[in-house]
């Protein structure tokens, strides 16, 4: 059973570039001529209220590693650097106490009538990626998320921290670069790996499932709250503008 929250297509100029929109299944893609892909798996800003009762919730379970908690305001981060830079977007909307893109379907969906969505957003991400392979001949995948500011002695100042499942996901330098770039304009970078955070954080999941299937650099980034907490909306644009000029770069260098 296919559930259809919205289908529209448009295309729309935005700093005199052409992209394209479409919403289809609590998915909304933005695509563009760019080997990047952005993915925004926990985001979900429909209210759970608007659901509840037609679809079965998830019931969290660390245990199972089964969690249901949205990542606040990484999408604004997210469309702050669309604005900025070309890159292709795939971002769940619903929330994840129904759907976690970023689990395996068997603890990512508790309601079958739900699988359809679930497999749409892989499908989308899976033809970007396969579209910039065939055009490029490269891609770079960046997997967003947000984390609570970390407590653990001498990490309270991280800012971002990259999970690569210590080097398995990529291919070339680029998460090098890109932790370079961060420290360059004063970020706290972490790199996370097993010994620290034994998982967590360290790039599971989709990261390491696209990166075997299409062997393309996949680097997933966590940013701590003090970027999307209301209030912060200032440091959040700096953090996407940065990023942002990044991705020129790496384009640019290609």
């Amino acid at each position: 059973m296919a559930v259809f929250l919205l289908h529209i297509k448009k295309e729309k100029k935005m700093n005199t570039r052409e992209i394209k929109f479409e919403e289809k299944n609590f998915i909304l893609t933005i695509r563009n001529d760019s080997p990047v892909v952005i993915t925004v798996p926990h985001d979900g800003t429909l209210p759970k209220q608007y659901l509840r009762g037609m679809f079965a919730e998830r019931t969290q379970d660390v245990d199972r590693d089964i969690r249901i908690g949205r990542d606040k305001h990484v999408f604004p981060i997210v469309k702050d650097i669309s604005l900025n830079a070309r890159v292709n977007v795939v971002y769940a909307m619903v929330h994840r106490a129904y759907i976690d893109f970023n689990r395996p379907p068997e603890i990512g969906v508790e309601d079958k009538n739900l699988i359809d969505v679930y497999n749409y957003y892989h499908t989308t991400v899976t033809k970007l990626v396969s579209w910039c392979k065939n055009k490029y001949g490269y891609c770079l995948l960046l997997d967003l998320h947000g984390c609570a500011n970390l407590t653990k002695p001498g990490m309270e100042n991280v800012d971002i921290i990259l999970g690569t499942n210590n080097r398995k996901s990529v291919f070339s330098n680029i998460d090098i670069k890109l932790e370079q770039w961060l420290i360059d304009h004063e970020y706290a970078v972490l790199v996370a790996d097993d010994e620290i955070f034994q998982g967590i954080f360290t790039g599971r999941y989709n990261v390491i499932d696209y990166a075997e299937r299409f062997h393309v650099d996949s680097i997933l980034i966590e940013i701590t709250s003090r970027y999307r907490v209301k209030g912060a909306e200032s440091l959040g644009m700096i953090l996407a503008n940065d990023i942002a000029e990044f991705i020129r770069v790496y384009i640019n260098q290609r």
